[in-house]
């Protein structure tokens, strides 16, 4: 049997192995209902946030938003379940989050919808791309120093968003 077929249902085990599959994933994985109150925290977000499963669960989520964004967090939230504008629904994006003990971490988020028994919640697929990013930054120095050394100039690099 496929594991989609498992993941579908058709396995009298399929529960435990999708959530064997989904605590297991190396990308945080958030989930919160239809009050912004996470219902689904994976070993990946604990190592993430550094946020145990049980110091998340049942607490509104916008305690794992960069705080720039936490004022208005729940009115763009519900306002997406009201109005169904998938601002950033369904789409990705870069932004440094911020640990438990206070430091920065760069990652991709991206968001989905889901149909839950009492109204509509979201999941959060998020992962850390921090080396990523430190790497660009430091091509993007290199560049800079080459740019303002003319003689060292390295015609072999190329860069696309310096």
């Amino acid at each position: 049997m496929g594991l989609f077929s498992i993941l579908n249902g058709k396995s009298q085990n399929s529960g435990n192995v999708s959530n064997q599959i989904i605590d297991n994933a190396l990308d945080a994985i958030v989930s919160i209902d239809k009050n912004n109150k996470v219902f689904y925290f994976n070993r990946a977000a604990e190592k993430l946030w550094g946020y145990s499963e049980k110091e998340v669960i049942g607490k509104n989520v916008k305690m794992l938003v960069p705080q720039e964004f936490q004022p208005n967090h729940d009115e763009y939230v519900n306002k997406n379940r009201t109005t169904g504008q998938n601002v950033i629904v369904g789409t990705s994006r870069k932004l440094e989050l911020v640990r438990k003990d206070g430091s920065k971490v760069w990652v991709s988020l991206a968001l989905s919808k889901t149909k839950l028994p009492d109204g509509i919640g979201y999941s959060a697929f998020v992962k850390d791309i921090s080396e990523e990013v430190n790497a660009q930054q430091r091509m993007c120095s290199d560049a800079r120093f080459e740019q303002s050394h003319p003689t060292k100039m390295n015609n072999d690099k190329m860069l696309t968003s310096c």
